[in-house]
């Protein structure tokens, strides 16, 4: 009996789906966008440190990355029409951080 190599890998593939799905949790309530979005309490916890047409670069702390790339990316849009690329993160004085983003199309 022939085993096709390409039968074996479907089937690998087809557990790999099935195990990588999830039944989302009822109780688990999920952030509303004017939760996520709220950047009245951003005003004292990010900065902006440097910006240009094409780059800007926030100075942040007690918030995510993942929140300051949504600052970043409205200003590529704003400004260029582009989106944002995160080009670094590093670590400053006093714990804050910098990140720096590019405008891209």
């Amino acid at each position: 009996m022939k085993i096709n190599i390409f039968s074996v890998l479907g089937i690998v593939f087809f557990c790999l789906g099935l195990a990588a799905c999830q039944i989302p949790d009822e109780n688990i309530q999920p952030a509303s966008e004017a939760e996520f979005l709220n950047f009245a309490s951003f005003e004292k916890k990010v900065k902006i440190m440097d910006r240009s047409e094409n780059s800007i670069t926030f100075e942040y702390s007690d918030v995510r990355i993942d929140q300051v790339s949504v600052l970043a990316e409205q200003y590529c849009q704003m400004t260029a029409g582009q989106n944002a690329f995160l080009d670094k993160v590093i670590l400053y004085k006093n714990n804050a951080r910098r990140a720096k983003f590019y405008c891209y199309k």
